[in-house]
């Protein structure tokens, strides 16, 4: 199949590209298509002859957008849009990435029919995104596929950050923010195998590893544990529920579970950081 994919160079994108090997990927950068120009789309699908259509890209700097809320718009919104009445002109399916931001602070779950009530630009900005997306593509295969906290080797997150500081025998603080830390490649794997090579009803999901208390704090004590470091060096700092970052966990109700976030996170600090150790 040949899958056009925009977003590729990002984090997801990349895991996305190995998890798709078996297929033809096309990967455009923004300078090769913008996607808020409807022209560059519609010429970029003809020229590919693309069978599905992936919408990995987004304008993520939660702080900076807030400074900046047309380029949010522009990317996160219009851009999904015009991905999304492209996809419904060439009856192509698309899959649409989304995040946990869409929702308010709250300590319970989420599930994925949860009314929406975004506490920050690039929430607000990807929520319009959802809509645009339901809208260009009611009738057609579309899928919007929510996650949160993406770490992998492609690029580091904050656990790589937490992980270097306690090797170094440094202290980490960490907030008690809850969210889904959730392995890139076992998303990317699970979406390869439930909206690509399988096929789902229309509509929403959410893509998360697994299990609770899964605060930063949490994280960074996790990390310690398996690098057999003094949990001790990890400090807890003051969470305030007015951040533009709130505390915001899903709950996939629809799809086969992901691994839980302790057993991912710690084949993932095994695997990258003791190697050899």
């Amino acid at each position: 199949m040949k899958i056009l994919l925009f977003g590729g160079s990002g984090l997801l994108g990349k895991e996305l590209q190995r998890a798709l090997q078996a297929h033809t990927v096309l990967a455009p950068s923004h300078a090769d298509v913008d996607i808020t120009d409807e022209a560059t789309v519609e010429r970029a699908i003809n020229e590919t002859a693309a069978q599905y259509i992936i919408n990995a890209a987004a304008c993520i700097n939660v702080d900076a957008l807030e400074c900046d809320p047309e380029l949010a718009e522009y990317i996160n919104a219009k851009g999904a849009g015009i991905l999304a009445r492209a996809a419904a002109k060439h009856n192509l399916p698309l899959l649409h990435i989304s995040t946990n931001y869409v929702f308010a602070h709250s300590n319970l779950p989420y599930k994925e029919d949860a009314k929406r009530l975004p506490s920050n630009v690039y929430g607000l900005t990807k929520s319009q995104g959802e809509d645009l997306v339901r809208a260009a593509l009611s009738k057609a295969r579309q899928y919007i596929v929510r996650t949160s906290w993406l770490y992998s080797p492609v690029r580091s997150t904050y656990i790589d950050y937490a992980a270097t500081m306690l090797a170094e025998g440094k202290v980490v603080e960490a907030s008690t923010q809850i969210g889904n830390p959730t392995h890139a490649g076992e998303l990317a794997d699970a979406i390869v195998l439930h909206f690509i090579e399988g096929e789902r009803q229309n509509g929403t999901y959410h893509l998360i590893n697994t299990g609770e208390d899964a605060t930063r704090y949490a994280i960074a004590r996790e990390v310690a544990r398996t690098l057999g470091v003094p949990e001790e060096r990890v400090v807890s700092k003051e969470y305030s529920s007015s951040s533009l970052r709130p505390s915001v966990m899903l709950i996939n109700t629809k799809l086969p579970p992901l691994p839980s976030w302790r057993e991912s996170l710690r084949m993932y600090i095994e695997t990258r950081y003791k190697k050899g150790s």
